[in-house]
């Protein structure tokens, strides 16, 4: 699919746990069936993999490949694999703001002028199905200036059973969106980190306290409706939460 035209990414949210075959190799050129698969580029961070491969083709013969690839004419297509590695399967992550950085990074990848990208977990249902709420209900937020996560949720279900398969992966959109609304992007590119510095030491207009204050006043709100979420109300004690060292 990604070989036909304006598709060139792919997003795989699967931690390393082995519960699907991995198509492309570790490094230098693999060949799957007829299919032939070089790895370009490899950035590894510290929630997710940025992979870059280019595939030939032939006859498609592993069913990725065969998703990826629509026609058997001789032809290399680039892409980009974008793989979020802290996504426990049938969990969720601990906080939202990793999976909202990676989205942004995925979408900022993505040509304007591109098709849908493909996104996949192991079973293409839990996992896959809150990147795709989270990203669809971002757009709205965006464009209509609402959100309807049940509306969402049960179209998606209408088109393929177990689509967000847990409770906990439904409180977590919720979680993400309610993040997104309210603290917004807060990545700063490293050269406007002097300059964004000086503005959060300035009262906001309207405030008292300046915007250190402000979005630190913010963090200590979401991180702690998170771990009332995912501890059953229970707050844990700070030494609880100390490394081991």
């Amino acid at each position: 699919m990604l070989a036909a035209p304006q598709q060139p990414s792919l997003s795989l949210s699967c931690s390393c746990q082995v519960k699907c075959d991995q198509y492309w190799p570790s490094r230098g050129t693999e060949t799957y069936g007829m299919i032939q698969v070089t790895m370009l580029d490899t950035v590894e961070l510290a929630t997710y993999s940025v992979r870059t491969f280019a595939l030939y083709k032939g006859t498609p013969v592993s069913p990725v490949i065969l998703f990826l690839l629509q026609n058997g004419s001789s032809e290399k297509r680039e892409v980009r694999q974008f793989q979020f590695m802290a996504w426990p399967d049938h969990g969720v992550p601990e906080y939202p703001t990793p999976i909202l950085a990676f989205l942004r990074r995925v979408k900022a990848c993505n040509p304007p002028d591109a098709g849908p990208m493909v996104v996949h977990c192991s079973a293409g249902v839990g996992r896959t199905g809150c990147f795709i709420v989270i990203d669809a209900m971002l757009e709205r937020m965006k464009h209509e200036k609402t959100v309807d996560i049940y509306g969402h949720v049960t179209c998606m279900r209408a088109q393929r059973n177990y689509m967000v398969q847990t409770e906990d992966q439904y409180i977590f959109i919720h979680e993400a969106l309610l993040e997104a609304a309210t603290c917004g992007n807060t990545e700063v590119p490293a050269r406007n980190l002097y300059a964004h510095i000086q503005k959060l030491t300035q009262p906001p207009p309207g405030e008292t306290v300046t915007s250190m204050e402000l979005e630190f006043k913010a963090m200590l709100h979401f991180t702690c409706s998170n771990h009332q979420v995912h501890h059953g109300g229970n707050i844990l004690q700070v030494s609880d939460c100390r490394s081991i060292i």
